[in-house]
């Protein structure tokens, strides 16, 4: 993740201190599929100067335009900075389960190629009855 990708979602931490509610997270994703994947909704954050924090005291804030700054537009914003990394960790998931089910096919081939032969007995000591006897 680029530095500045990764400080801004740390900074999601204080943009969204309480969470949002079952309508601001559906509202959230319709803005990212509004603007065509997560990916363009970042760029139009970007390109917009995005803000973070709402103005406070009626003053708006000098870094930029206010990026619509209500809480579902910050929640679309953190949820677009961490779809790649939830991706990059089901891909990862993926690729470790595949790697798994290739070692199960590869030991079930083996096994497959083993000959069947019966299972042996296993051996048995002889001890005759008298020293059985003698060490009771």
């Amino acid at each position: 993740m680029p530095p500045a990708r990764h400080l801004l979602s740390r900074a999601m931490v204080v943009a969204n201190p309480r969470g949002a509610g079952r309508d601001a997270v559906l509202e959230g994703v319709e803005r990212i599929a509004a603007a065509g994947s997560p990916e363009d909704y970042l760029r139009a954050a970007a390109r917009d100067g995005c803000v973070l924090m709402p103005e406070f005291e009626g003053a708006a804030s000098p870094v930029g335009e206010i990026f619509e700054s209500t809480p579902a537009s910050r929640l679309a914003l953190e949820m677009a900075l961490h779809e790649e990394t939830e991706r990059r960790a089901l891909d990862g998931e993926l690729a470790m389960l595949e790697g798994m089910w290739r070692e199960a096919e590869e030991i079930a081939s083996i096994a497959d190629r083993l000959p069947d032969l019966p299972v042996p007995e296993p051996p048995r000591m002889a001890v005759s009855a008298a020293r059985f006897r003698s060490e009771c």
